[in-house]
């Protein structure tokens, strides 16, 4: 990982991160924790297999804003080593008392929510690009991003699964 940061009532601020030629799963930045802002950062990942940008992951994760950053992915057009088609994700928000079927018989489980994703860029190539996941989170707001992907088998600007999630005036541009 590039940064992980696992406590609560941070600011992360005007930073860089790169990294590069990875064989692996690299992740740019990983928060797991609560109140949080994550501001005007540039994010370059490069991986032949995973690369992240932003992940927001854990069973509380909530009340974070994401906003101002540029991240910059790429993953290679083949398979990982591992046998995985490649990936790239440009923020992910993974919550861990998620398991798939509906999501509102998990809504006495710790909360994960009212996480926003405000004014980021996102750019990269992979065989498989997603610019937004939400996997199991409610009340998140993601708002007046850039998503571009030029080049890919399989992309996806966003992809949600939750409840209470607002996408407004993002502009996607993804080819695949």
């Amino acid at each position: 990982d590039g940064v992980y940061i696992g406590g609560n009532n941070f600011s992360f601020t005007n930073n860089y991160i790169r990294l590069d030629n990875a064989t692996g799963y690299a992740y740019g930045f990983v928060d797991r924790s609560v109140n949080n802002i994550i501001s005007d950062n540039f994010i370059e990942v490069y991986s032949n297999a995973y690369s992240a940008g932003i992940n927001i992951e854990g069973s509380v994760v909530a009340n974070n804003i994401i906003k101002h950053n540029r991240i910059h992915l790429v993953a290679g057009n083949d398979t990982a080593p591992w046998g995985n088609i490649a990936v790239a994700y440009g923020a992910e928000i993974l919550d861990y008392n998620y398991n798939g079927g509906p999501y509102k018989q998990f809504k006495n489980a710790p909360k994960a929510n009212n996480n926003s994703f405000i004014n980021n860029t996102i750019t990269g190539t992979a065989r498989q690009f997603y610019g937004f996941e939400i996997y199991g989170r409610s009340n998140t707001l993601i708002e007046n991003n850039t998503i571009i992907s030029n080049e890919g088998y399989t992309t996806m600007g966003i992809g949600a699964i939750g409840e209470n999630i607002t996408m407004h005036n993002n502009i996607i541009d993804v080819k695949g």
